[in-house]
């Protein structure tokens, strides 16, 4: 089998660059689009290769020789004047003869299982086999009629009413068949010779044309905005590496090749960015998605999302952006479409076809279709894990002293008020509901709840809007950091917590409040401003809110992001750390960190994952949950005065007031209610090695105020003081075994305030507690299971699977102490 390659058409599309050099040689990610095509060519396992050249054939002569450095042998072919692409096939005869071949467009670029593709051709032998893609403007392209059973019907070129959305690539596979037809065809009404007229006649005649869908990576560089979008897709991918002299006085951002020989002074590159051997580049910004050719100079300039060929000078002048460029000649490019989209294709292949991606490479999906999974996230994840010390902002030892320092610059008090002097709440009429005028914000309400015979009343927080948790993620010298906010809640021990960037309710985003706007609110609002990481619903508290959720979010920027005083960019290694500290990082980071997909897949696991959401899904169904919501004034065993709202033996909770001043709020001051715990709760995993693999005790939870009625917790959820009172074989299972664990025994303990905007003081202590066999065996009690970490990770990308105590604890297992 031969290859021919068409790198001979005149580059019409990119003059006045091709005026010059053929279009072929432009570099993308600074290789030649003809080297990529070569490269897929030998690939398929193919040697003899014709190149069909045109008023540029000394140049591409000179690129490639005799084919030796790409183990090829080249053959020159010389095509005067471009009449088609059956033209080329005609005057390639005599160095075909009568050997099977692939037609390659040199402007193409391709990535994907060519060679697959190739070897199904020799094993079928069709008369031609077309390699389709779907497209969105099937317009633009030949497209191909498919029947059902999948041969070609029909193959149309650029109709205003295209049969199909199916695009025929630049790659077509032919048997000497096709030498007939080209000779029988008459020139199309622009003068050439089409290669889809040539196929049509083959179908018309009875010849086998059949098609495959390609699945992997195709691009058209024959136009600026091809080329551009081309460079971006192959450096969206890049792995960084900086084998040139890069000074003191320059900043690096992201994933940024410098080749040997290579000299950056007093610049900014801002990855993805490649920049070629022998270039000079002084008080510049360079990126995203430049790819700087050999021996450039740019002095004094700005350059993004453009290539500039070897030898380009920039000095000084407007920005150069969207162009191709050898510094005296250029083409542009409309605006590219947004790099998520980049993103999402790119990750596809990595994904699912690792093995055919070269190195530093990504490129858009010639199907459309989106990866299931990014592989590489898991990796940059755990790269920012291992980031605990320092980060690009603060050093870990520094995070209290710039918190303490936060807490100075603004004025913070928080006192104590009778719940009947709160300003703007009252009891409604009839209800006794604990109200605020607006009609907005929440309430304070009354529930009936049943739980499998038992049964009770208790006042629950009504809040039915979805807040925003959302934490903006962005990349510092290869490593993921985090941008976390000093955020003050009236309910905080100490006041001031590290919080996601954006915590909000509806109310706060909406302007209810009708105070100042959500700093960076902007990115959650908009997600396909940046790259999620995370999106998911996750419910809070369930015994003290009613089937309350928040959208956790995590999003990762390439935008430059104002700073702000109030925040700071830490690694997850530093939030890791942090995490060890008492009341330092607030329950919603906590949260929202629980849901990035950072725990691996374990070898293997007491359960299976379809065996755990199986037992999950039982739990679920065997319980009889019944909630009603019920006036306030309505609940029995519960004292109201005014004061506080208390239950009569004075355990769970009671109700009170504060006045807060914020200045750093988006409302500078406010009264309102918050909800008080009796004493310290306890949250706590039993941890095993089961196998040769950690595993965690989880236990399915029913409380009242559950959406979905059951969620799964840590192995001990309790505040201590609710069940003093009871004998030991009543109180919750594996409780004295959590208590009375040595110090040995416990693999992490902190004390983690809950939610401060609703809860005065709710503070937990959490634990990891390695257990034996003997104490907790492998077939656990009714509502208990042994899963991994990586199975729960799993399951917190997911909503309502997870209670909060247990994503708390998750996160630290992924963060602060590695289990395995």
């Amino acid at each position: 089998m031969k290859a021919l390659v068409l790198a001979g058409g005149g580059g019409s599309r990119l003059r006045p660059l091709t005026l010059s050099m053929p279009k072929q040689l432009i570099p993308v990610a600074n290789e030649p689009v003809l080297w990529h095509c070569l490269r897929n060519i030998r690939a398929m396992g193919i040697r003899q290769v014709g190149i069909v050249e045109g008023d540029h054939g000394d140049q591409i002569r000179a690129a490639l020789g005799d084919g030796t450095a790409l183990g090829l042998d080249l053959t020159y072919i010389r095509q005067d004047s471009p009449a088609g692409l059956a033209h080329c096939v005609q005057i390639a005869a005599e160095f075909l003869g009568d050997d099977d071949f692939v037609l390659y467009l040199g402007d193409n670029v391709v990535v994907g299982d060519l060679a697959g593709a190739a070897e199904e051709f020799r094993s079928r032998r069709p008369a031609v086999k077309l390699l389709l893609a779907k497209v969105a403007d099937p317009g633009q392209y030949g497209v191909a009629d498919l029947r059902p059973d999948g041969t070609v019907r029909a193959v149309v070129e650029k109709s205003p009413t295209p049969p199909s959305d199916l695009a025929i690539m630049g790659v077509y596979f032919f048997t000497p068949e096709i030498f007939a037809a080209v000779d029988r065809i008459t020139p199309s009404a622009r003068g050439e010779l089409e290669i889809t007229d040539a196929v049509q006649y083959l179908i018309d005649a009875g010849g086998t044309v059949c098609a495959e869908r390609f699945t992997g990576l195709w691009k058209d560089a024959g136009t600026a905005e091809g080329l551009l979008e081309s460079n971006r897709l192959l450096l969206d991918g890049l792995t960084p590496g900086i084998a040139g002299v890069v000074d003191a006085a320059s900043v690096v951002h992201g994933e940024v090749t410098v080749a040997s020989g290579a000299r950056v002074t007093r610049s900014v590159l801002r990855g993805p960015l490649v920049l070629g051997p022998g270039s000079v580049v002084e008080d510049s910004v360079l990126g995203p998605y430049a790819a700087i050719g050999p021996d450039c100079q740019v002095h004094n300039a700005v350059v993004r999302d453009s290539i500039l060929l070897g030898g380009t000078v920039v000095r000084g002048g407007p920005p150069v952006t969207g162009e191709v460029s050898n510094g005296r000649l250029r083409v542009t490019a409309p605006t590219p479409r947004p790099r998520t989209e980049t993103c999402r294709k790119a990750a596809f292949l990595r994904s699912a076809r690792p093995d055919l991606v070269p190195k530093g490479s990504s490129m858009t999906l010639a199907t459309g279709l989106a990866a299931r999974d990014d592989t590489r996230l898991p990796v940059r994840l755990e790269r920012s894990r291992r980031a605990v010390a320092t980060g690009a902002g603060l050093a870990t030892d520094d995070v209290d002293a710039w918190l303490a320092g936060r807490r100075r610059a603004h004025r913070f008090t928080v006192e104590r008020v009778p719940l009947g002097e709160l300003s703007g709440w009252s009891s409604e009429p009839g209800s006794g509901n604990l109200v605020h005028r607006s009609g907005r914000f929440f309430s304070v309400e009354g529930l009936d709840v049943a739980i499998d015979g038992r049964a009770w009343q208790q006042p629950i927080i009504v809040q039915p809007e979805v807040g925003i948790l959302g934490l903006l993620a962005k990349e510092f010298d290869g490593v993921l950091h985090f941008l976390m906010q000093a955020k003050m809640e009236p309910g905080n021990p100490g006041l001031l917590q590290l919080s996601p960037t954006v915590q909000a309710t509806r109310s706060n985003y909406t302007g209810v409040h009708r105070g100042a706007e959500v700093t960076y609110l902007e990115y959650f609002t908009r997600p396909e401003r940046g790259r999620v990481i995370a999106d998911v619903l996750q419910s809070e508290h369930g015994s003290w809110f009613l089937r309350k959720s928040n959208r956790n979010m995590i999003i990762e920027t390439f935008d430059e992001v104002p700073p702000h005083e109030d925040f700071c960019w830490l690694t997850l290694g530093q939030i890791g750390s942090l995490l060890h500290r008492d009341n330092v990082v607030n329950m919603d980071a906590r949260s929202v960190l629980a849901c990035a997909p950072m725990a691996p897949a374990e070898a293997g696991a007491v359960r299976s994952d379809t065996d755990v959401l199986s037992w999950f899904t039982n739990e679920r169904a065997r319980h009889d949950v019944r909630v009603r919501r019920i006036p306030l004034a309505e609940v029995t065993d519960w004292v109201r005065t005014k004061d506080h709202i208390r239950h009569a033996d004075h355990r769970y909770f009671r109700v009170g007031g504060v006045s807060v001043i914020a200045g750093n709020r988006e409302v500078t001051s406010w009264m309102q209610p918050l909800l008080e715990p009796v004493g310290v709760g306890l949250c706590a995993f039993l941890v095993r090695r089961i196998g040769g693999v950690v595993h965690l005790l989880v236990h399915a939870r029913a409380e009242g105020g559950l959406l979905d009625t059951v969620e799964l917790g840590p192995t001990v959820q309790c505040t201590l003081q609710n069940h003093a009172h009871l004998p030991e074989r009543e109180r919750p299972p594996f409780l004295d075994l959590v208590r009375r664990a040595g110090a040995d025994r416990i693999r992490y303990t902190a004390l983690h305030s809950e939610e401060g905007g609703r809860f005065h003081h709710a503070v937990s202590r959490y634990l990891l507690v390695t257990a034996t066999e003997a104490e907790a065996a492998a077939e656990p009690p009714a509502g208990f299971a042994w899963v991994t970490p990586g199975q729960l990770n799993s399951l917190a990308r997911h909503g309502h699977y997870l209670n909060v105590q247990a994503r708390t604890l998750l996160a630290v297992v992924g963060l602060a102490e590695g289990l395995q």
